[in-house]
């Protein structure tokens, strides 16, 4: 008789070890925090382009390359969603199939888009034939020339931080009606897929969390 308890609580005891472990199991996050950066942050990953319904018969080219995706982090609690042009104002125009990305409070705080370019051994390294597409705009233009800082190079690329540049004829300020705007940029171009990435955040996002995010881009298969 003692012999059968004994058996029988052991029995129950196995039992809420294994609930419990499986509990752990199922808490478990989806993403993981970095370790090799800044604690705080979480990797995320995009896929571009994210859809085609930008796509017509004169950008066809850039929809019709081999998927690309890249690895970034961005702040814990800090999620992405469909870019809603009508609402938000980040990357006016130059790059595609363009991904919200929103901080712990719901605010959209900035964006990333790709856009494509010719990559030959005459213009490897000339960044304004890379980002010919977002660099010479006057009213709207990724300052490639004036404050272009790299972060990390590679064999097949570079990162770097840019100012982004919003004239008053797009921008209106309260304070001015000749203040230009200015916003946080990220750039990353990858010679083997022939394709950069274009992030744009807003001038309130510290520039910590930039240059997190910046060391951090990776273009991955």
């Amino acid at each position: 008789m003692k012999k059968s308890n004994l058996l029988m609580n052991l029995s129950v005891s196995l039992g809420i070890v294994l609930l419990m472990l499986s509990a752990c199991m199922q808490a478990a996050p989806t993403q993981q925090v970095s370790s090799d950066l800044t604690d705080g942050y979480v990797w995320h990953q995009m896929g571009f382009p994210e859809s085609d319904a930008e796509k017509n018969d004169f950008n066809k080219d850039i929809f019709e390359i081999t998927p690309f995706n890249i690895k970034v982090v961005l702040p814990d609690g800090w999620f992405t969603g469909e870019f809603d042009s009508q609402t938000e104002s980040y990357l006016y125009n130059g790059v595609w199939s363009r991904i919200a990305i929103y901080d712990k409070e719901g605010n959209c705080v900035g964006a990333v888009g790709y856009n494509i370019f010719e990559s030959d051994e005459e213009n490897e390294g000339e960044l304004m034939a890379v980002y010919n597409q977002i660099a010479l705009g006057n009213d709207y233009q990724f300052d490639v020339k004036g404050s272009y800082t790299v972060v990390k190079k590679s064999d097949t690329g570079e990162t770097a931080t840019v100012d982004v540049y919003y004239s008053p004829v797009l921008y209106y300020s309260s304070d001015s009606e000749s203040a230009p705007k200015i916003n946080f940029g990220i750039l990353s171009y990858n010679t083997d897929k022939s394709v950069y990435v274009a992030f744009e955040f807003d001038s309130s996002v510290t520039d910590e969390t930039i240059a997190n995010i910046a060391n951090s881009i990776e273009f991955i298969d």
